[in-house]
């Protein structure tokens, strides 16, 4: 039974353990000289006036009837899907964050085509 093996591998060291995020190529080399070099050409966009951004797309989101963590004060219990297979959902929602860094202001956009360089571009004009 699954008990029997569990106890088994248990009497032989082995217990359910997580990844740990430990492994390391180091930094390369010339990491900080990258960064110095995009620092110093959105300082001379920002002296010109010309707009510096940051974009960041944020984990896909399944839209439909799916537990997630949390609650929320109800009456009655949401009924949810006991799964959560790709073909339950209705579509899947994509958080874009777009910050200008000039103007100290940003915006998240979510949509809900394919996470490509189109959508992307869509989002910052």
């Amino acid at each position: 039974s699954h008990e029997t093996v569990c106890r088994l591998l248990h009497d032989l060291g082995f217990s359910l353990r997580g990844n740990v995020k430990s492994l390391s190529r180091g930094d390369h080399p010339q990491r900080d000289t990258q960064f110095r070099y995009i620092a110093s050409i959105a300082k001379r966009f920002q002296k010109a006036k010309m707009p510096v951004i940051s974009v960041d797309t944020k984990k896909q989101e399944k839209i439909g009837e799916f537990k997630n963590p949390g609650r929320n004060w109800r009456r009655q219990s949401r009924h949810v899907h006991a799964y959560d297979f790709p073909h339950l959902a209705e579509g899947k929602a994509i958080p874009y964050g777009i910050y200008d860094t000039f103007r100290n202001a940003g915006m998240v956009r979510v949509g809900m085509t394919s996470d490509t360089a189109e959508f992307a571009m869509d989002g910052i004009k």
